[in-house]
């Protein structure tokens, strides 16, 4: 009967489908019109980045109105292994960049599905929205 109770428990603590994002609640940074903008994502699993992978084939990006002046990039880490150079590409970390050219709210919805992992053969998806407010730039219209 022990053997039964932790093997129920173990399983259940092994299947957690809790996808994070980091920055918390729906809203980036503000932003100011016609000035550079960068802020950072991060979708994460339950313990840390790399337990739920997100790669390119299974994250969407929709950016609201498209011609916003704001893009999306992973991050991207150069590395040198047994003498060669490369670069590792991270889609668990976004960089949400640009100049924006609109007043008011930009909507910039992401969503997707996990690889499974050991802990959860599944994967999970995802989808999470933010509000990036673009303000108008105070220092130019004072001129």
């Amino acid at each position: 009967m022990k053997y039964l109770i932790f093997s129920i428990l173990f399983i259940t603590s092994c299947s957690s489908s809790n996808i994070n994002f980091f920055p918390k609640g729906e809203k980036l940074p503000e932003a100011t019109i016609n000035n550079d903008y960068s802020a950072n994502i991060t979708i994460s699993g339950k313990d840390s980045d790399r337990d739920e992978f997100v790669d390119k084939k299974r994250l969407f990006v929709t950016i609201t109105p498209e011609n916003s002046g704001i893009s999306y990039e992973p991050t991207k880490t150069p590395y040198i292994w047994k003498d060669k150079k490369g670069v590792d590409i991270n889609y668990n970390k976004l960089i949400i960049k640009g100049k924006p050219v609109v007043l008011g709210d930009i909507k910039i919805n992401i969503s997707g599905h996990t690889y499974g992992t050991l802990a959860n053969s599944r994967g999970n998806e995802f989808n999470k929205t933010y509000i990036l407010k673009v303000k108008p730039d105070d220092k130019k219209e004072k001129k």
